[in-house]
Parts: C-alpha cells; sequence; structure tokens
C-alpha cells in the first residue's frame, strides 16, 4: 500500500496535528497529558502518531480519550497481550488491535474531523510511509504499527510486502505533519528532555531484520532522524509554531511494564504536567489565525 501525502489545499487555515512518539507503555503519560491539558479533538485536525501511541490517536479522533485509560491500565498488562523479558519478550499486536477495535465507537471516528496519520515501514524497500488509519485498514494498521522487532511478527499487507512499525525509523514524525501543511504543532512526549537515543547495536539491528537488509538501513538512521526532530522541535521554520509537553523525568511506566500502579502512575503524572502546560496549549489551539 503507497499512501500519496494528504492534501491541505482544501483548508481553510494552516491547520493544527497532535504529534506522537512510540515507547510502548509510556504513551500512557501522553493519555493523561491530553487530559491535564484538556486537549479535544475539535481544536485538532489530524495526529501523525507512530508505534504505541495510535492508541491514544483513534480513541482520542473518536472523541474517547478517557477511554484510552482503561486500555492501558487493564488490558494491555494482561499476559495474552505481553509476556516474557527482554529478547525473549513477546505480544500479540493482532489483539491489542481487537481491544482497539472492540472498544472504539467507529462511526465516530469515520466521522470525526480529526485524521489520524501513523507510520509503517515497509520491510522490502527500507520505506517509511505515513498511512491515514480508516474503518477498512483499522485492524491491519493497528496491528503493523503497534508492533516491534523481536517481540511481534511482521505483517503482510495486501501488495504482497511485509511490514512494522514505523517507528524504528521515524519515532517523531514532526516532519510529516509539516510536509502535510500543517503549521501549529502540539507534540507530546513520553521522555524527559534528558533522555538521549543510542544507535542500536549492529546485533540487535540485524537480529531484528535479519533478512530485510534495506529495514536495517532505517533503523540504522533511527538516532539521526530523531535528533533532526528535536532540533526541528527546537528551532522550528519561519511559520510554523511548537508547543511539547513531557516529563520532567523518566515515567514509571516502561516500554513493556506490566505492572499497573506504574501505569496509573504514568497516566496521573501525564495529567499533571498537562495540567501546568495548559495555558500554553490553550494559546496554540484556541487563538485565531
Amino acid at each position: 500500500m503507497k499512501v500519496a501525502p494528504f492534501d491541505v489545499s482544501n483548508l481553510s487555515k494552516p491547520g493544527t496535528a497532535l504529534v506522537m512518539p512510540g515507547g510502548g507503555m509510556r504513551n500512557a503519560f501522553a493519555t493523561g497529558a491530553l487530559i491535564g491539558a484538556d486537549v479535544r479533538p475539535i481544536n485538532i485536525d489530524a495526529v501523525y502518531c507512530a508505534s504505541s501511541s495510535i492508541i491514544i490517536a483513534v480513541l482520542f479522533a473518536a472523541g474517547q480519550l478517557h477511554d484510552t485509560i482503561t486500555l492501558w491500565r487493564n488490558y494491555m498488562i494482561r499476559p495474552e497481550v505481553m509476556s516474557g523479558k527482554g529478547l525473549f519478550a513477546k505480544a500479540d499486536m493482532f489483539r491489542v488491535a481487537e481491544l482497539c477495535f472492540n472498544m472504539i465507537d467507529m462511526d465516530a471516528f469515520e466521522v470525526s474531523r480529526t485524521k489520524v496519520f501513523t507510520n509503517v515501514l515497509c520491510l522490502e524497500t527500507g520505506e517509511t510511509y505515513s498511512v491515514e488509519v480508516t474503518r477498512d485498514n483499522f485492524l491491519e494498521v493497528v496491528q503493523t504499527t503497534a508492533s516491534l522487532p523481536f517481540v511481534t511478527p511482521k505483517v503482510k499487507w495486501s501488495d504482497g510486502l511485509h511490514y512494522s512499525d514505523g517507528a524504528m525509523h521515524d519515532n517523531l514524525p514532526v516532519f510529516r505533519a509539516c510536509d502535510a501543511g500543517y503549521r501549529r504543532l502540539l507534540v507530546v512526549r513520553n521522555q524527559p528532555a534528558s533522555y538521549v537515543m543510542h544507535h542500536a547495536s549492529l546485533f540487535k539491528r540485524f537480529l531484528s531484520y535479519p533478512s530485510y537488509p534495506k529495514a536495517r538501513d532505517a533503523y540504522t538512521d533511527r538516532k539521526r532522524r530523531f535528533e533532526a526532530s528535536l532540533d526541528f522541535i527546537e528551532n522550528p521554520p519561519e511559520g510554523v509554531e511548537v508547543v511539547m509537553m513531557l516529563p520532567d523525568e523518566t515515567t514509571p511506566a516502561t516500554q513493556m511494564v506490566r505492572d499497573p500502579f506504574a501505569v496509573i502512575e504514568a497516566i496521573n503524572l501525564g495529567k499533571q504536567i498537562g495540567e501546568r502546560d495548559k495555558r500554553k496549549v490553550r494559546d496554540l489551539l484556541l487563538r485565531p489565525y
């Protein structure tokens, strides 16, 4: 599936996008931050997300942001969803997609003014694509974008190619939102400003995609792409406004945490940050163009 960039030529204003990265269970923080800042779909034209933040994005677009708390706290930590640790960790992303599908009001999602775009990585070509999530491709795309090397199997699409988590190359898709024409960006990260993304070892890169050298090349480029995204946020081009919410310190929710109390603590931390940053978020979202 090759997806063309979103056509923004018919927008009456430059548009506002919400941007969220991958991070597994760390994104419980992002749920809390959006709730604390009182961010609503009516103020967001599009969500650009990667990996597990798609869980927040699709429910947010349908007006069901609070339901993501139930997913993080009650379902995502179950053994049938996640099991094992380290290299032996496993996750059933089709089950995650099913949980989202069963919880979401698909009619509300389909008519929402908030479009959802997520990153997927084509293993054969090494290209990362921004795909719009729809009713028709919902299960396939959610399963794909929330997948991880080692942890979950790759997904074969109808074009005969195999796809995986686009966050393995582009973990913070601010460039994609900007390239699509959005000029107000609300970025919600799940790691503190002190976080440094390290290069994955050659051994880990090889094990991630042993049969797909172009996908390994994309994975190798991940750190550079992430640092370029951070530089974009700190120094946005002329005409682009960026507001970022992020925790002051590492949250108790790790990538594959299964402790419900750690998840709840991460959500509550997000709410505190959201309430603290509410004024600057409202100024970005509600100020007339």
